[in-house]
């Protein structure tokens, strides 16, 4: 299942891990048709372009009201964005709401916090809303 009710969230300073926004793997590095049989029909928004990622015609889809967007390099899920989590607090247990194990960012200050080369993926990042709370993740899975 793609989203999990956001409610009842452990405290920040809780170890225990947070519910699942997102599970990871169904997503990462898969297909579009792979994807949309996960989180449904997607919207496509544009080709992306970055040629630091090796990207001239790269594919942008959105899903569940602009929750979740994906570009497709290689033809595979690479670059993920969730917007829309304010319910989730900043910090670093963010990264078991990826259904990932926690495990302390390699990097963070007040405004985002990163893990590099972490379970398989290059690297995945949280932004903070300036309240505390998450704004949005990016997961970059291998293109830069």
């Amino acid at each position: 299942m793609f989203l999990y009710v956001l409610g009842n969230l452990f405290a920040s300073n809780d170890p225990k891990p947070l519910k699942p926004v997102l599970a990871l793997e169904h997503i990462a590095n898969h297909s579009i048709e792979e994807v949309q049989k996960e989180v449904g029909k997607g919207e496509f928004k544009l080709n992306w372009k970055d040629k630091k990622a090796g990207c001239l015609t790269c594919p942008k889809y959105t899903y569940k009201d602009d929750s979740l967007e994906v570009i497709y390099i290689d033809g595979k899920a690479d670059r993920i964005t969730l917007n829309h989590l304010q319910a989730y607090p900043f910090n670093d247990y963010f990264i078991t709401a990826l259904g990932l194990p926690y495990k302390e960012a390699d990097f963070k200050n007040e405004s985002v916090i990163r893990w590099y080369n972490y379970q398989g993926f290059k690297e995945i990042m949280t932004f903070n809303d300036g309240n505390g709370q998450v704004h949005y993740g990016l997961i970059k899975t291998h293109a830069d």
